[in-house]
């Protein structure tokens, strides 16, 4: 199981130096494609991204990381202060600065609702689905070909 995006974020923002933020995204999905009314592939996504923001000298630079490998995301923090150091050599920029932190707050997802039963289908509804469509007359048929 991997850590919490706000472990993550907390333990590399200890680690950059400088006024920094670090954002880190965490997504999860399932997708499943049908044919037929039958599922043939599933896609599973469970992707993290971290991006780390750094100032310096009203310069802002940023760099992003798709692993949370300790040494990548080192490496990152590094490039994102290198570029705004360097950013910041020609001069005092125009960015006031990061807002002060907060204690803490976390946005976590609720737990998924408890699956529901499934549905079934009364004699009433298999009759009404069991209908065959009325034929249409031949004319008909033609009539809208040559619209």
């Amino acid at each position: 199981m991997s850590p919490s995006p706000l472990d993550v974020a907390g333990d590399l923002l200890d680690r950059v130096d400088g006024e920094a933020q670090v954002t880190v995204v965490h997504e999860r999905s399932l997708s499943l494609r049908f044919a037929r009314s039958a599922p043939t592939q599933a896609t599973e996504v469970d992707a993290h991204s971290v991006h780390v923001l750094c100032v310096v000298d009203g310069h802002t630079a940023g760099a992003t990381a798709t692993t949370l490998d300790r040494d990548v995301l080192d490496d990152v923090a590094r490039r994102a202060r290198l570029a705004a150091e360097a950013a910041a050599r020609s001069g005092q920029g125009p960015y006031p600065g990061l807002p002060a932190p907060v204690d803490s707050f976390a946005f976590e997802s609720p737990p998924p609702p408890p699956p529901q039963p499934a549905m079934k289908i009364t004699s009433a509804a298999r009759d009404r689905t069991a209908t065959k469509p009325k034929p249409v007359a031949d004319g008909a048929i033609r009539r809208i070909a040559k619209h």
